[in-house]
């Protein structure tokens, strides 16, 4: 007589009726979710500064401002909270921003880099004039990472209308005169 084992007749009972469990899940009901609103209010945007939003700086001073205060960077922002200045000698006085120096801030010069030595020793001043500067911005958090990835601390934008932002209103004209 040939033997009959139980594990082929099992698997084929199991393989038969799964179709029919799958099946029986789907007599449940669904049940409805009411619709949910939500409505929130924006912040209102102006059309200055540096990333022409009102909420990206932390704190403009104006230019008149600046002149009142000190000569150096340093000078003229320390006492602004979290900022304080680093005294290096006379004339070198760097901004210190959250307790932290050198390359985990950045100085701007119209939205460019200064480019100078300040960044790599104390010792040297910022290549940035306060007389000539119109406003100083000064930013702190996530906004200044769309600058570079090494400033966690801020970025001190000077602004000092050496380069134009518009076109003159009147038209200029130069004639060579010959004798």
């Amino acid at each position: 007589m040939a033997q009959i084992t139980l594990k082929p007749i099992v698997l084929s009972i199991l393989l038969i009726n799964t179709p029919l469990l799958a099946q029986a899940h789907e007599t449940e009901q669904s049940v409805g979710l009411e619709t949910v609103s939500v409505v929130g209010k924006s912040r209102p945007r102006a059309t200055s500064g540096l990333l022409h939003t009102s909420t990206a700086s932390d704190k403009i001073i104006s230019g008149d401002t600046l002149r009142q205060k000190a000569v150096n960077l340093g000078d003229a922002l320390d006492g602004v909270p979290g900022i304080h200045a680093s005294q290096y000698g006379g004339g070198a006085s760097a901004p210190v921003i959250r307790g932290q120096t050198g390359r985990r801030i950045k100085v701007l010069n119209h939205h460019g880099e200064t480019g100078d030595m300040a960044d790599f020793s104390p010792d040297h001043a910022i290549m940035v004039d306060t007389a000539l500067s119109q406003q100083v911005e000064i930013l702190r958090g996530p906004v200044t990472l769309l600058y570079s990835s090494g400033n966690v601390a801020g970025l001190v934008d000077v602004a000092d209308g050496k380069i134009p932002e518009k076109m003159p209103e009147t038209a200029y004209r130069a004639k060579p005169d010959c004798v």
